[in-house]
Parts: structure tokens; C-alpha cells; sequence
């Protein structure tokens, strides 16, 4: 199958919001996130189809929390950024961090403040005793760090403290404690490793007994970085579900996304439930775990014959684009596929409809030379129930909400 550029693509707006379906003021709604672009594109927009109050909740409810806390902000730094440094994030002060050094065999909480990257920490260690780390390269004035050790073993005494247990984290990791924004915060893989912490530096009768150490990270010094993102299938389905109706507005035209076969649709972007689990990352292995299963999210009510099958178009393989979108119908019901960096690619069944879609539609984006470009096929066809000859299978399918 072959395809050609087709960028004429003009928003058909009516004035009525494609989400909720009322006559409100609009605002300009950027189809794909600014952020995930290197530069503004006309054919990214809606400017007469999103209602500022729509519009407003995708940007806050979805995508603040997917670039604070998610992991796309890896790829928008390596990819669109072209930067891989921590200073260059600043969505790193939202995720849990994770430095080894190598010199003092150990894994040191990080932050990405600054001035505070590496905070004051009392780490346990494997002979039993208790190590104040300080990040100082200069000789260590002991008098001065043992106000703040009692401090902290005073507010555990008031249990003026948070835990933050993950039993991803290293088997080689000591429980510890440090403070955050002045609370003490107790690290551990488990609740009973980090109440062994609690009661082991409450039995501490003279912080005299704390031995201070300092450390430093070396220029030359090999290490990992454990980072720990969140990862919820819901608000990202919702943030691709935004992008494919979004651009399928702009495709064919507002009047056609407000008809009521869509209406489960919009009724499941707006949906609540946004549980989330715990990503780790790891420098040099990547993640601990596939981020979307492979088949179909299916919106729709009503419930498909175990005999469908979906064509899947294998949007990996086109792996020069940041992002791929190939919009279509199949026997009577509009599908979609989406690939965003190196996650993989999101399918859903959108709908069933009578209209006939004219065309696959196909959509790219390359951060390499910040092109936004749309495809059609060479040749016309009205469906292709039985003339796709990618990779059609039984999909395992998935419900949306």
C-alpha cells in the first residue's frame, strides 16, 4: 500500500464543541501537545471545535499529570529537547530518584532542586549501624550535623513522618530516612523493612553513635539512575483517545464527530477512574515493563464476535517518526492505532458507523526535521474490509473504560 502527502486539510468548525456538544466559547486546542513539537503547526490546531472548559480539562486532568509524572518526559528531553540532563527536566522534582556510587557502593536518594540535589540522608547499612551521608566534599564540622540527626529522630518520636515503600527498588538497598521540605521521609522496600528503620533509630540513646560521612560524585565515576515514573493506562488511553478524535475532527469535519454514534466515546474521555502503578526505570536497561498490552480498547457497548478480527498496521515499523497515526474503517466500525516515541502503539475500536470513510488515513511527525505531514492512499477505496493485506488476527480486546 502506498501512500502520498496530503496537507490541505482545513478545520470545518461549526462553533459547537466536538466534546460536550454545547455552544460555548472556543479556544485554540492544540491537537497534539505543544510540548511534544518542536515548533507550532497550523494543521495541529482546532480553532472553532473545543470549548474553552473541554479544552481546559484535557490540559490539566490529563496532560499536567502525564508530563509531570509519566515517563514521556524521558523521550520529549532525548527527542525534542535533544537534552538528556537532569538540570533540563524540571518535571524530575515530581519523580523519585535514585543515584548509584559506585565508590561508596551505595544508592543515594536524589532530588533534581537545586542546590539540594543530594540531601542529607541516614542510611542503615548491612553491618547494623547508622551512617549520616552528607554531600560534601569539605571535612565534616560534627558538631554542626548533630542538631539536624536529633531533629529528625525527634519528629519520628512524634511520628511527624511519611514512608515511601516500593519493593521495586534495588535488593541492595538500605532502608533510610532524610528530610524533604522538612518532613522526614522513611525509604524502604517493604512495611516491615522500614519498621525495623523506625524502631532500630528510635533505640539509639546518643546520636553521637551516628557516623557521618560525606560523599561525592566523582566526573569520571560510572553509575545508574533508578528513576521511578507513574503509569496509568487510563490517562494515557484518554490522552490518545483526545489526539484521534481531536484529528479526526479536522479531517472530516465537526459535523461528522457530533453525531451520537460517538457519544460513548466522549462519554469515556471524561471518565474518572485514573488508577496508576509504579514505573522504574533504570539507566542502561530501560523499563521494568510493557506499557500497553498488545490488541484493542473497545468503547463501544456493545459486545464483538470473538470471530472479528482488526487489521493491525504495524506502526513500529515506521521508526523514524516521534509520532504515527493511521485512522480507518473495518466492517462497519472506525479504528484507530497510535504511536508515540517508543511506547507501543495504542489501538482502539472508535465506533460503528454507517457514513463511509473515504480513505486510511495516515499521520506522522518527525522531531528530526519538526515535519507534521498527513497521507491518503494512491488508490481510492471506500472500505477495505477485504483488501488490507497487513497483519489481520483475532485482536484481544480490551474495555476502554
Amino acid at each position: 500500500m502506498f501512500f502520498r502527502v496530503n496537507n490541505s486539510h482545513i478545520e470545518n468548525g461549526t462553533g459547537t464543541c466536538i466534546w460536550c456538544k454545547k455552544n460555548e466559547k472556543t479556544n485554540i486546542a492544540h491537537i497534539i501537545s505543544k510540548k511534544l513539537l518542536k515548533s507550532d503547526h497550523k494543521n495541529n490546531k482546532l480553532t472553532n471545535s473545543v470549548c474553552e472548559k473541554c479544552n481546559s480539562y484535557f490540559g490539566e486532568n490529563i496532560e499536567d499529570w502525564i508530563f509531570k509524572y509519566s515517563p514521556i518526559s524521558f523521550w520529549v528531553g532525548r527527542d525534542i529537547l535533544n537534552d538528556m540532563t537532569l538540570d533540563a527536566d524540571r518535571s524530575f522534582i515530581y519523580k523519585k530518584l535514585f543515584v548509584w556510587f559506585k565508590e561508596y557502593k551505595e544508592w543515594f536518594v536524589a532530588t533534581n532542586i537545586k542546590g539540594k540535589k543530594f540531601p542529607s540522608q541516614i542510611i542503615k547499612k548491612g553491618d547494623g549501624r547508622f551512617y549520616f551521608y552528607i554531600y560534601k566534599k569539605d571535612k565534616l564540622m560534627r558538631e554542626n550535623y548533630l542538631m539536624e540527626i536529633q531533629e529528625i529522630i525527634t519528629q519520628l518520636q512524634k511520628k511527624n513522618y511519611t514512608t515511601y515503600l516500593s519493593s521495586l527498588l534495588p535488593h541492595n538497598f538500605h532502608s533510610r530516612i532524610f528530610r524533604f521540605n522538612d518532613t522526614p521521609i522513611v525509604i524502604a522496600r517493604n512495611d516491615d523493612q522500614a519498621e525495623l528503620f523506625i524502631k532500630k533509630i528510635l533505640e539509639v540513646n546518643d546520636v553521637k553513635k551516628i557516623l557521618l560521612k560525606n560523599y561525592r560524585m566523582r566526573n569520571n565515576e560510572h553509575r545508574h539512575l533508578i528513576i521511578f515514573y507513574k503509569w496509568s493506562l487510563k490517562k494515557y488511553s484518554k490522552f490518545y483517545l483526545k489526539i484521534i478524535f481531536e484529528y479526526q475532527s479536522l479531517i472530516k469535519g465537526s459535523e461528522f464527530v457530533l453525531g451520537k454514534e460517538f457519544d460513548d466515546l466522549r462519554k469515556s474521555a471524561k471518565l474518572k477512574n485514573n488508577s496508576f502503578v509504579e514505573l522504574m526505570f533504570l539507566n542502561g536497561q530501560g523499563f521494568n515493563r510493557k506499557l500497553f498490552p498488545r490488541g484493542y480498547f473497545q468503547i463501544i457497548k456493545e459486545t464483538l464476535d470473538k470471530e472479528f478480527k482488526i487489521p493491525i498496521f504495524e506502526l513500529e515499523l515506521l521508526q523514524k517518526y516521534t509520532f504515527s497515526m493511521i485512522l480507518y474503517k473495518n466492517q462497519g466500525y472506525l479504528c484507530a492505532s497510535l504511536k508515540l516515541f517508543e511506547i507501543e502503539q495504542f489501538n482502539i475500536v472508535l465506533a460503528k458507523i454507517e457514513a463511509p470513510l473515504e480513505s486510511i488515513y495516515l499521520i506522522t511527525y518527525s522531531a528530526d526535521d519538526n515535519s507534521l505531514n498527513f497521507y491518503e492512499p494512491v488508490n481510492s477505496m471506500v472500505d477495505f474490509d477485504e483488501k488490507l493485506v497487513l497483519n489481520m488476527e483475532e485482536a484481544n480486546l480490551y474495555d476502554f473504560n
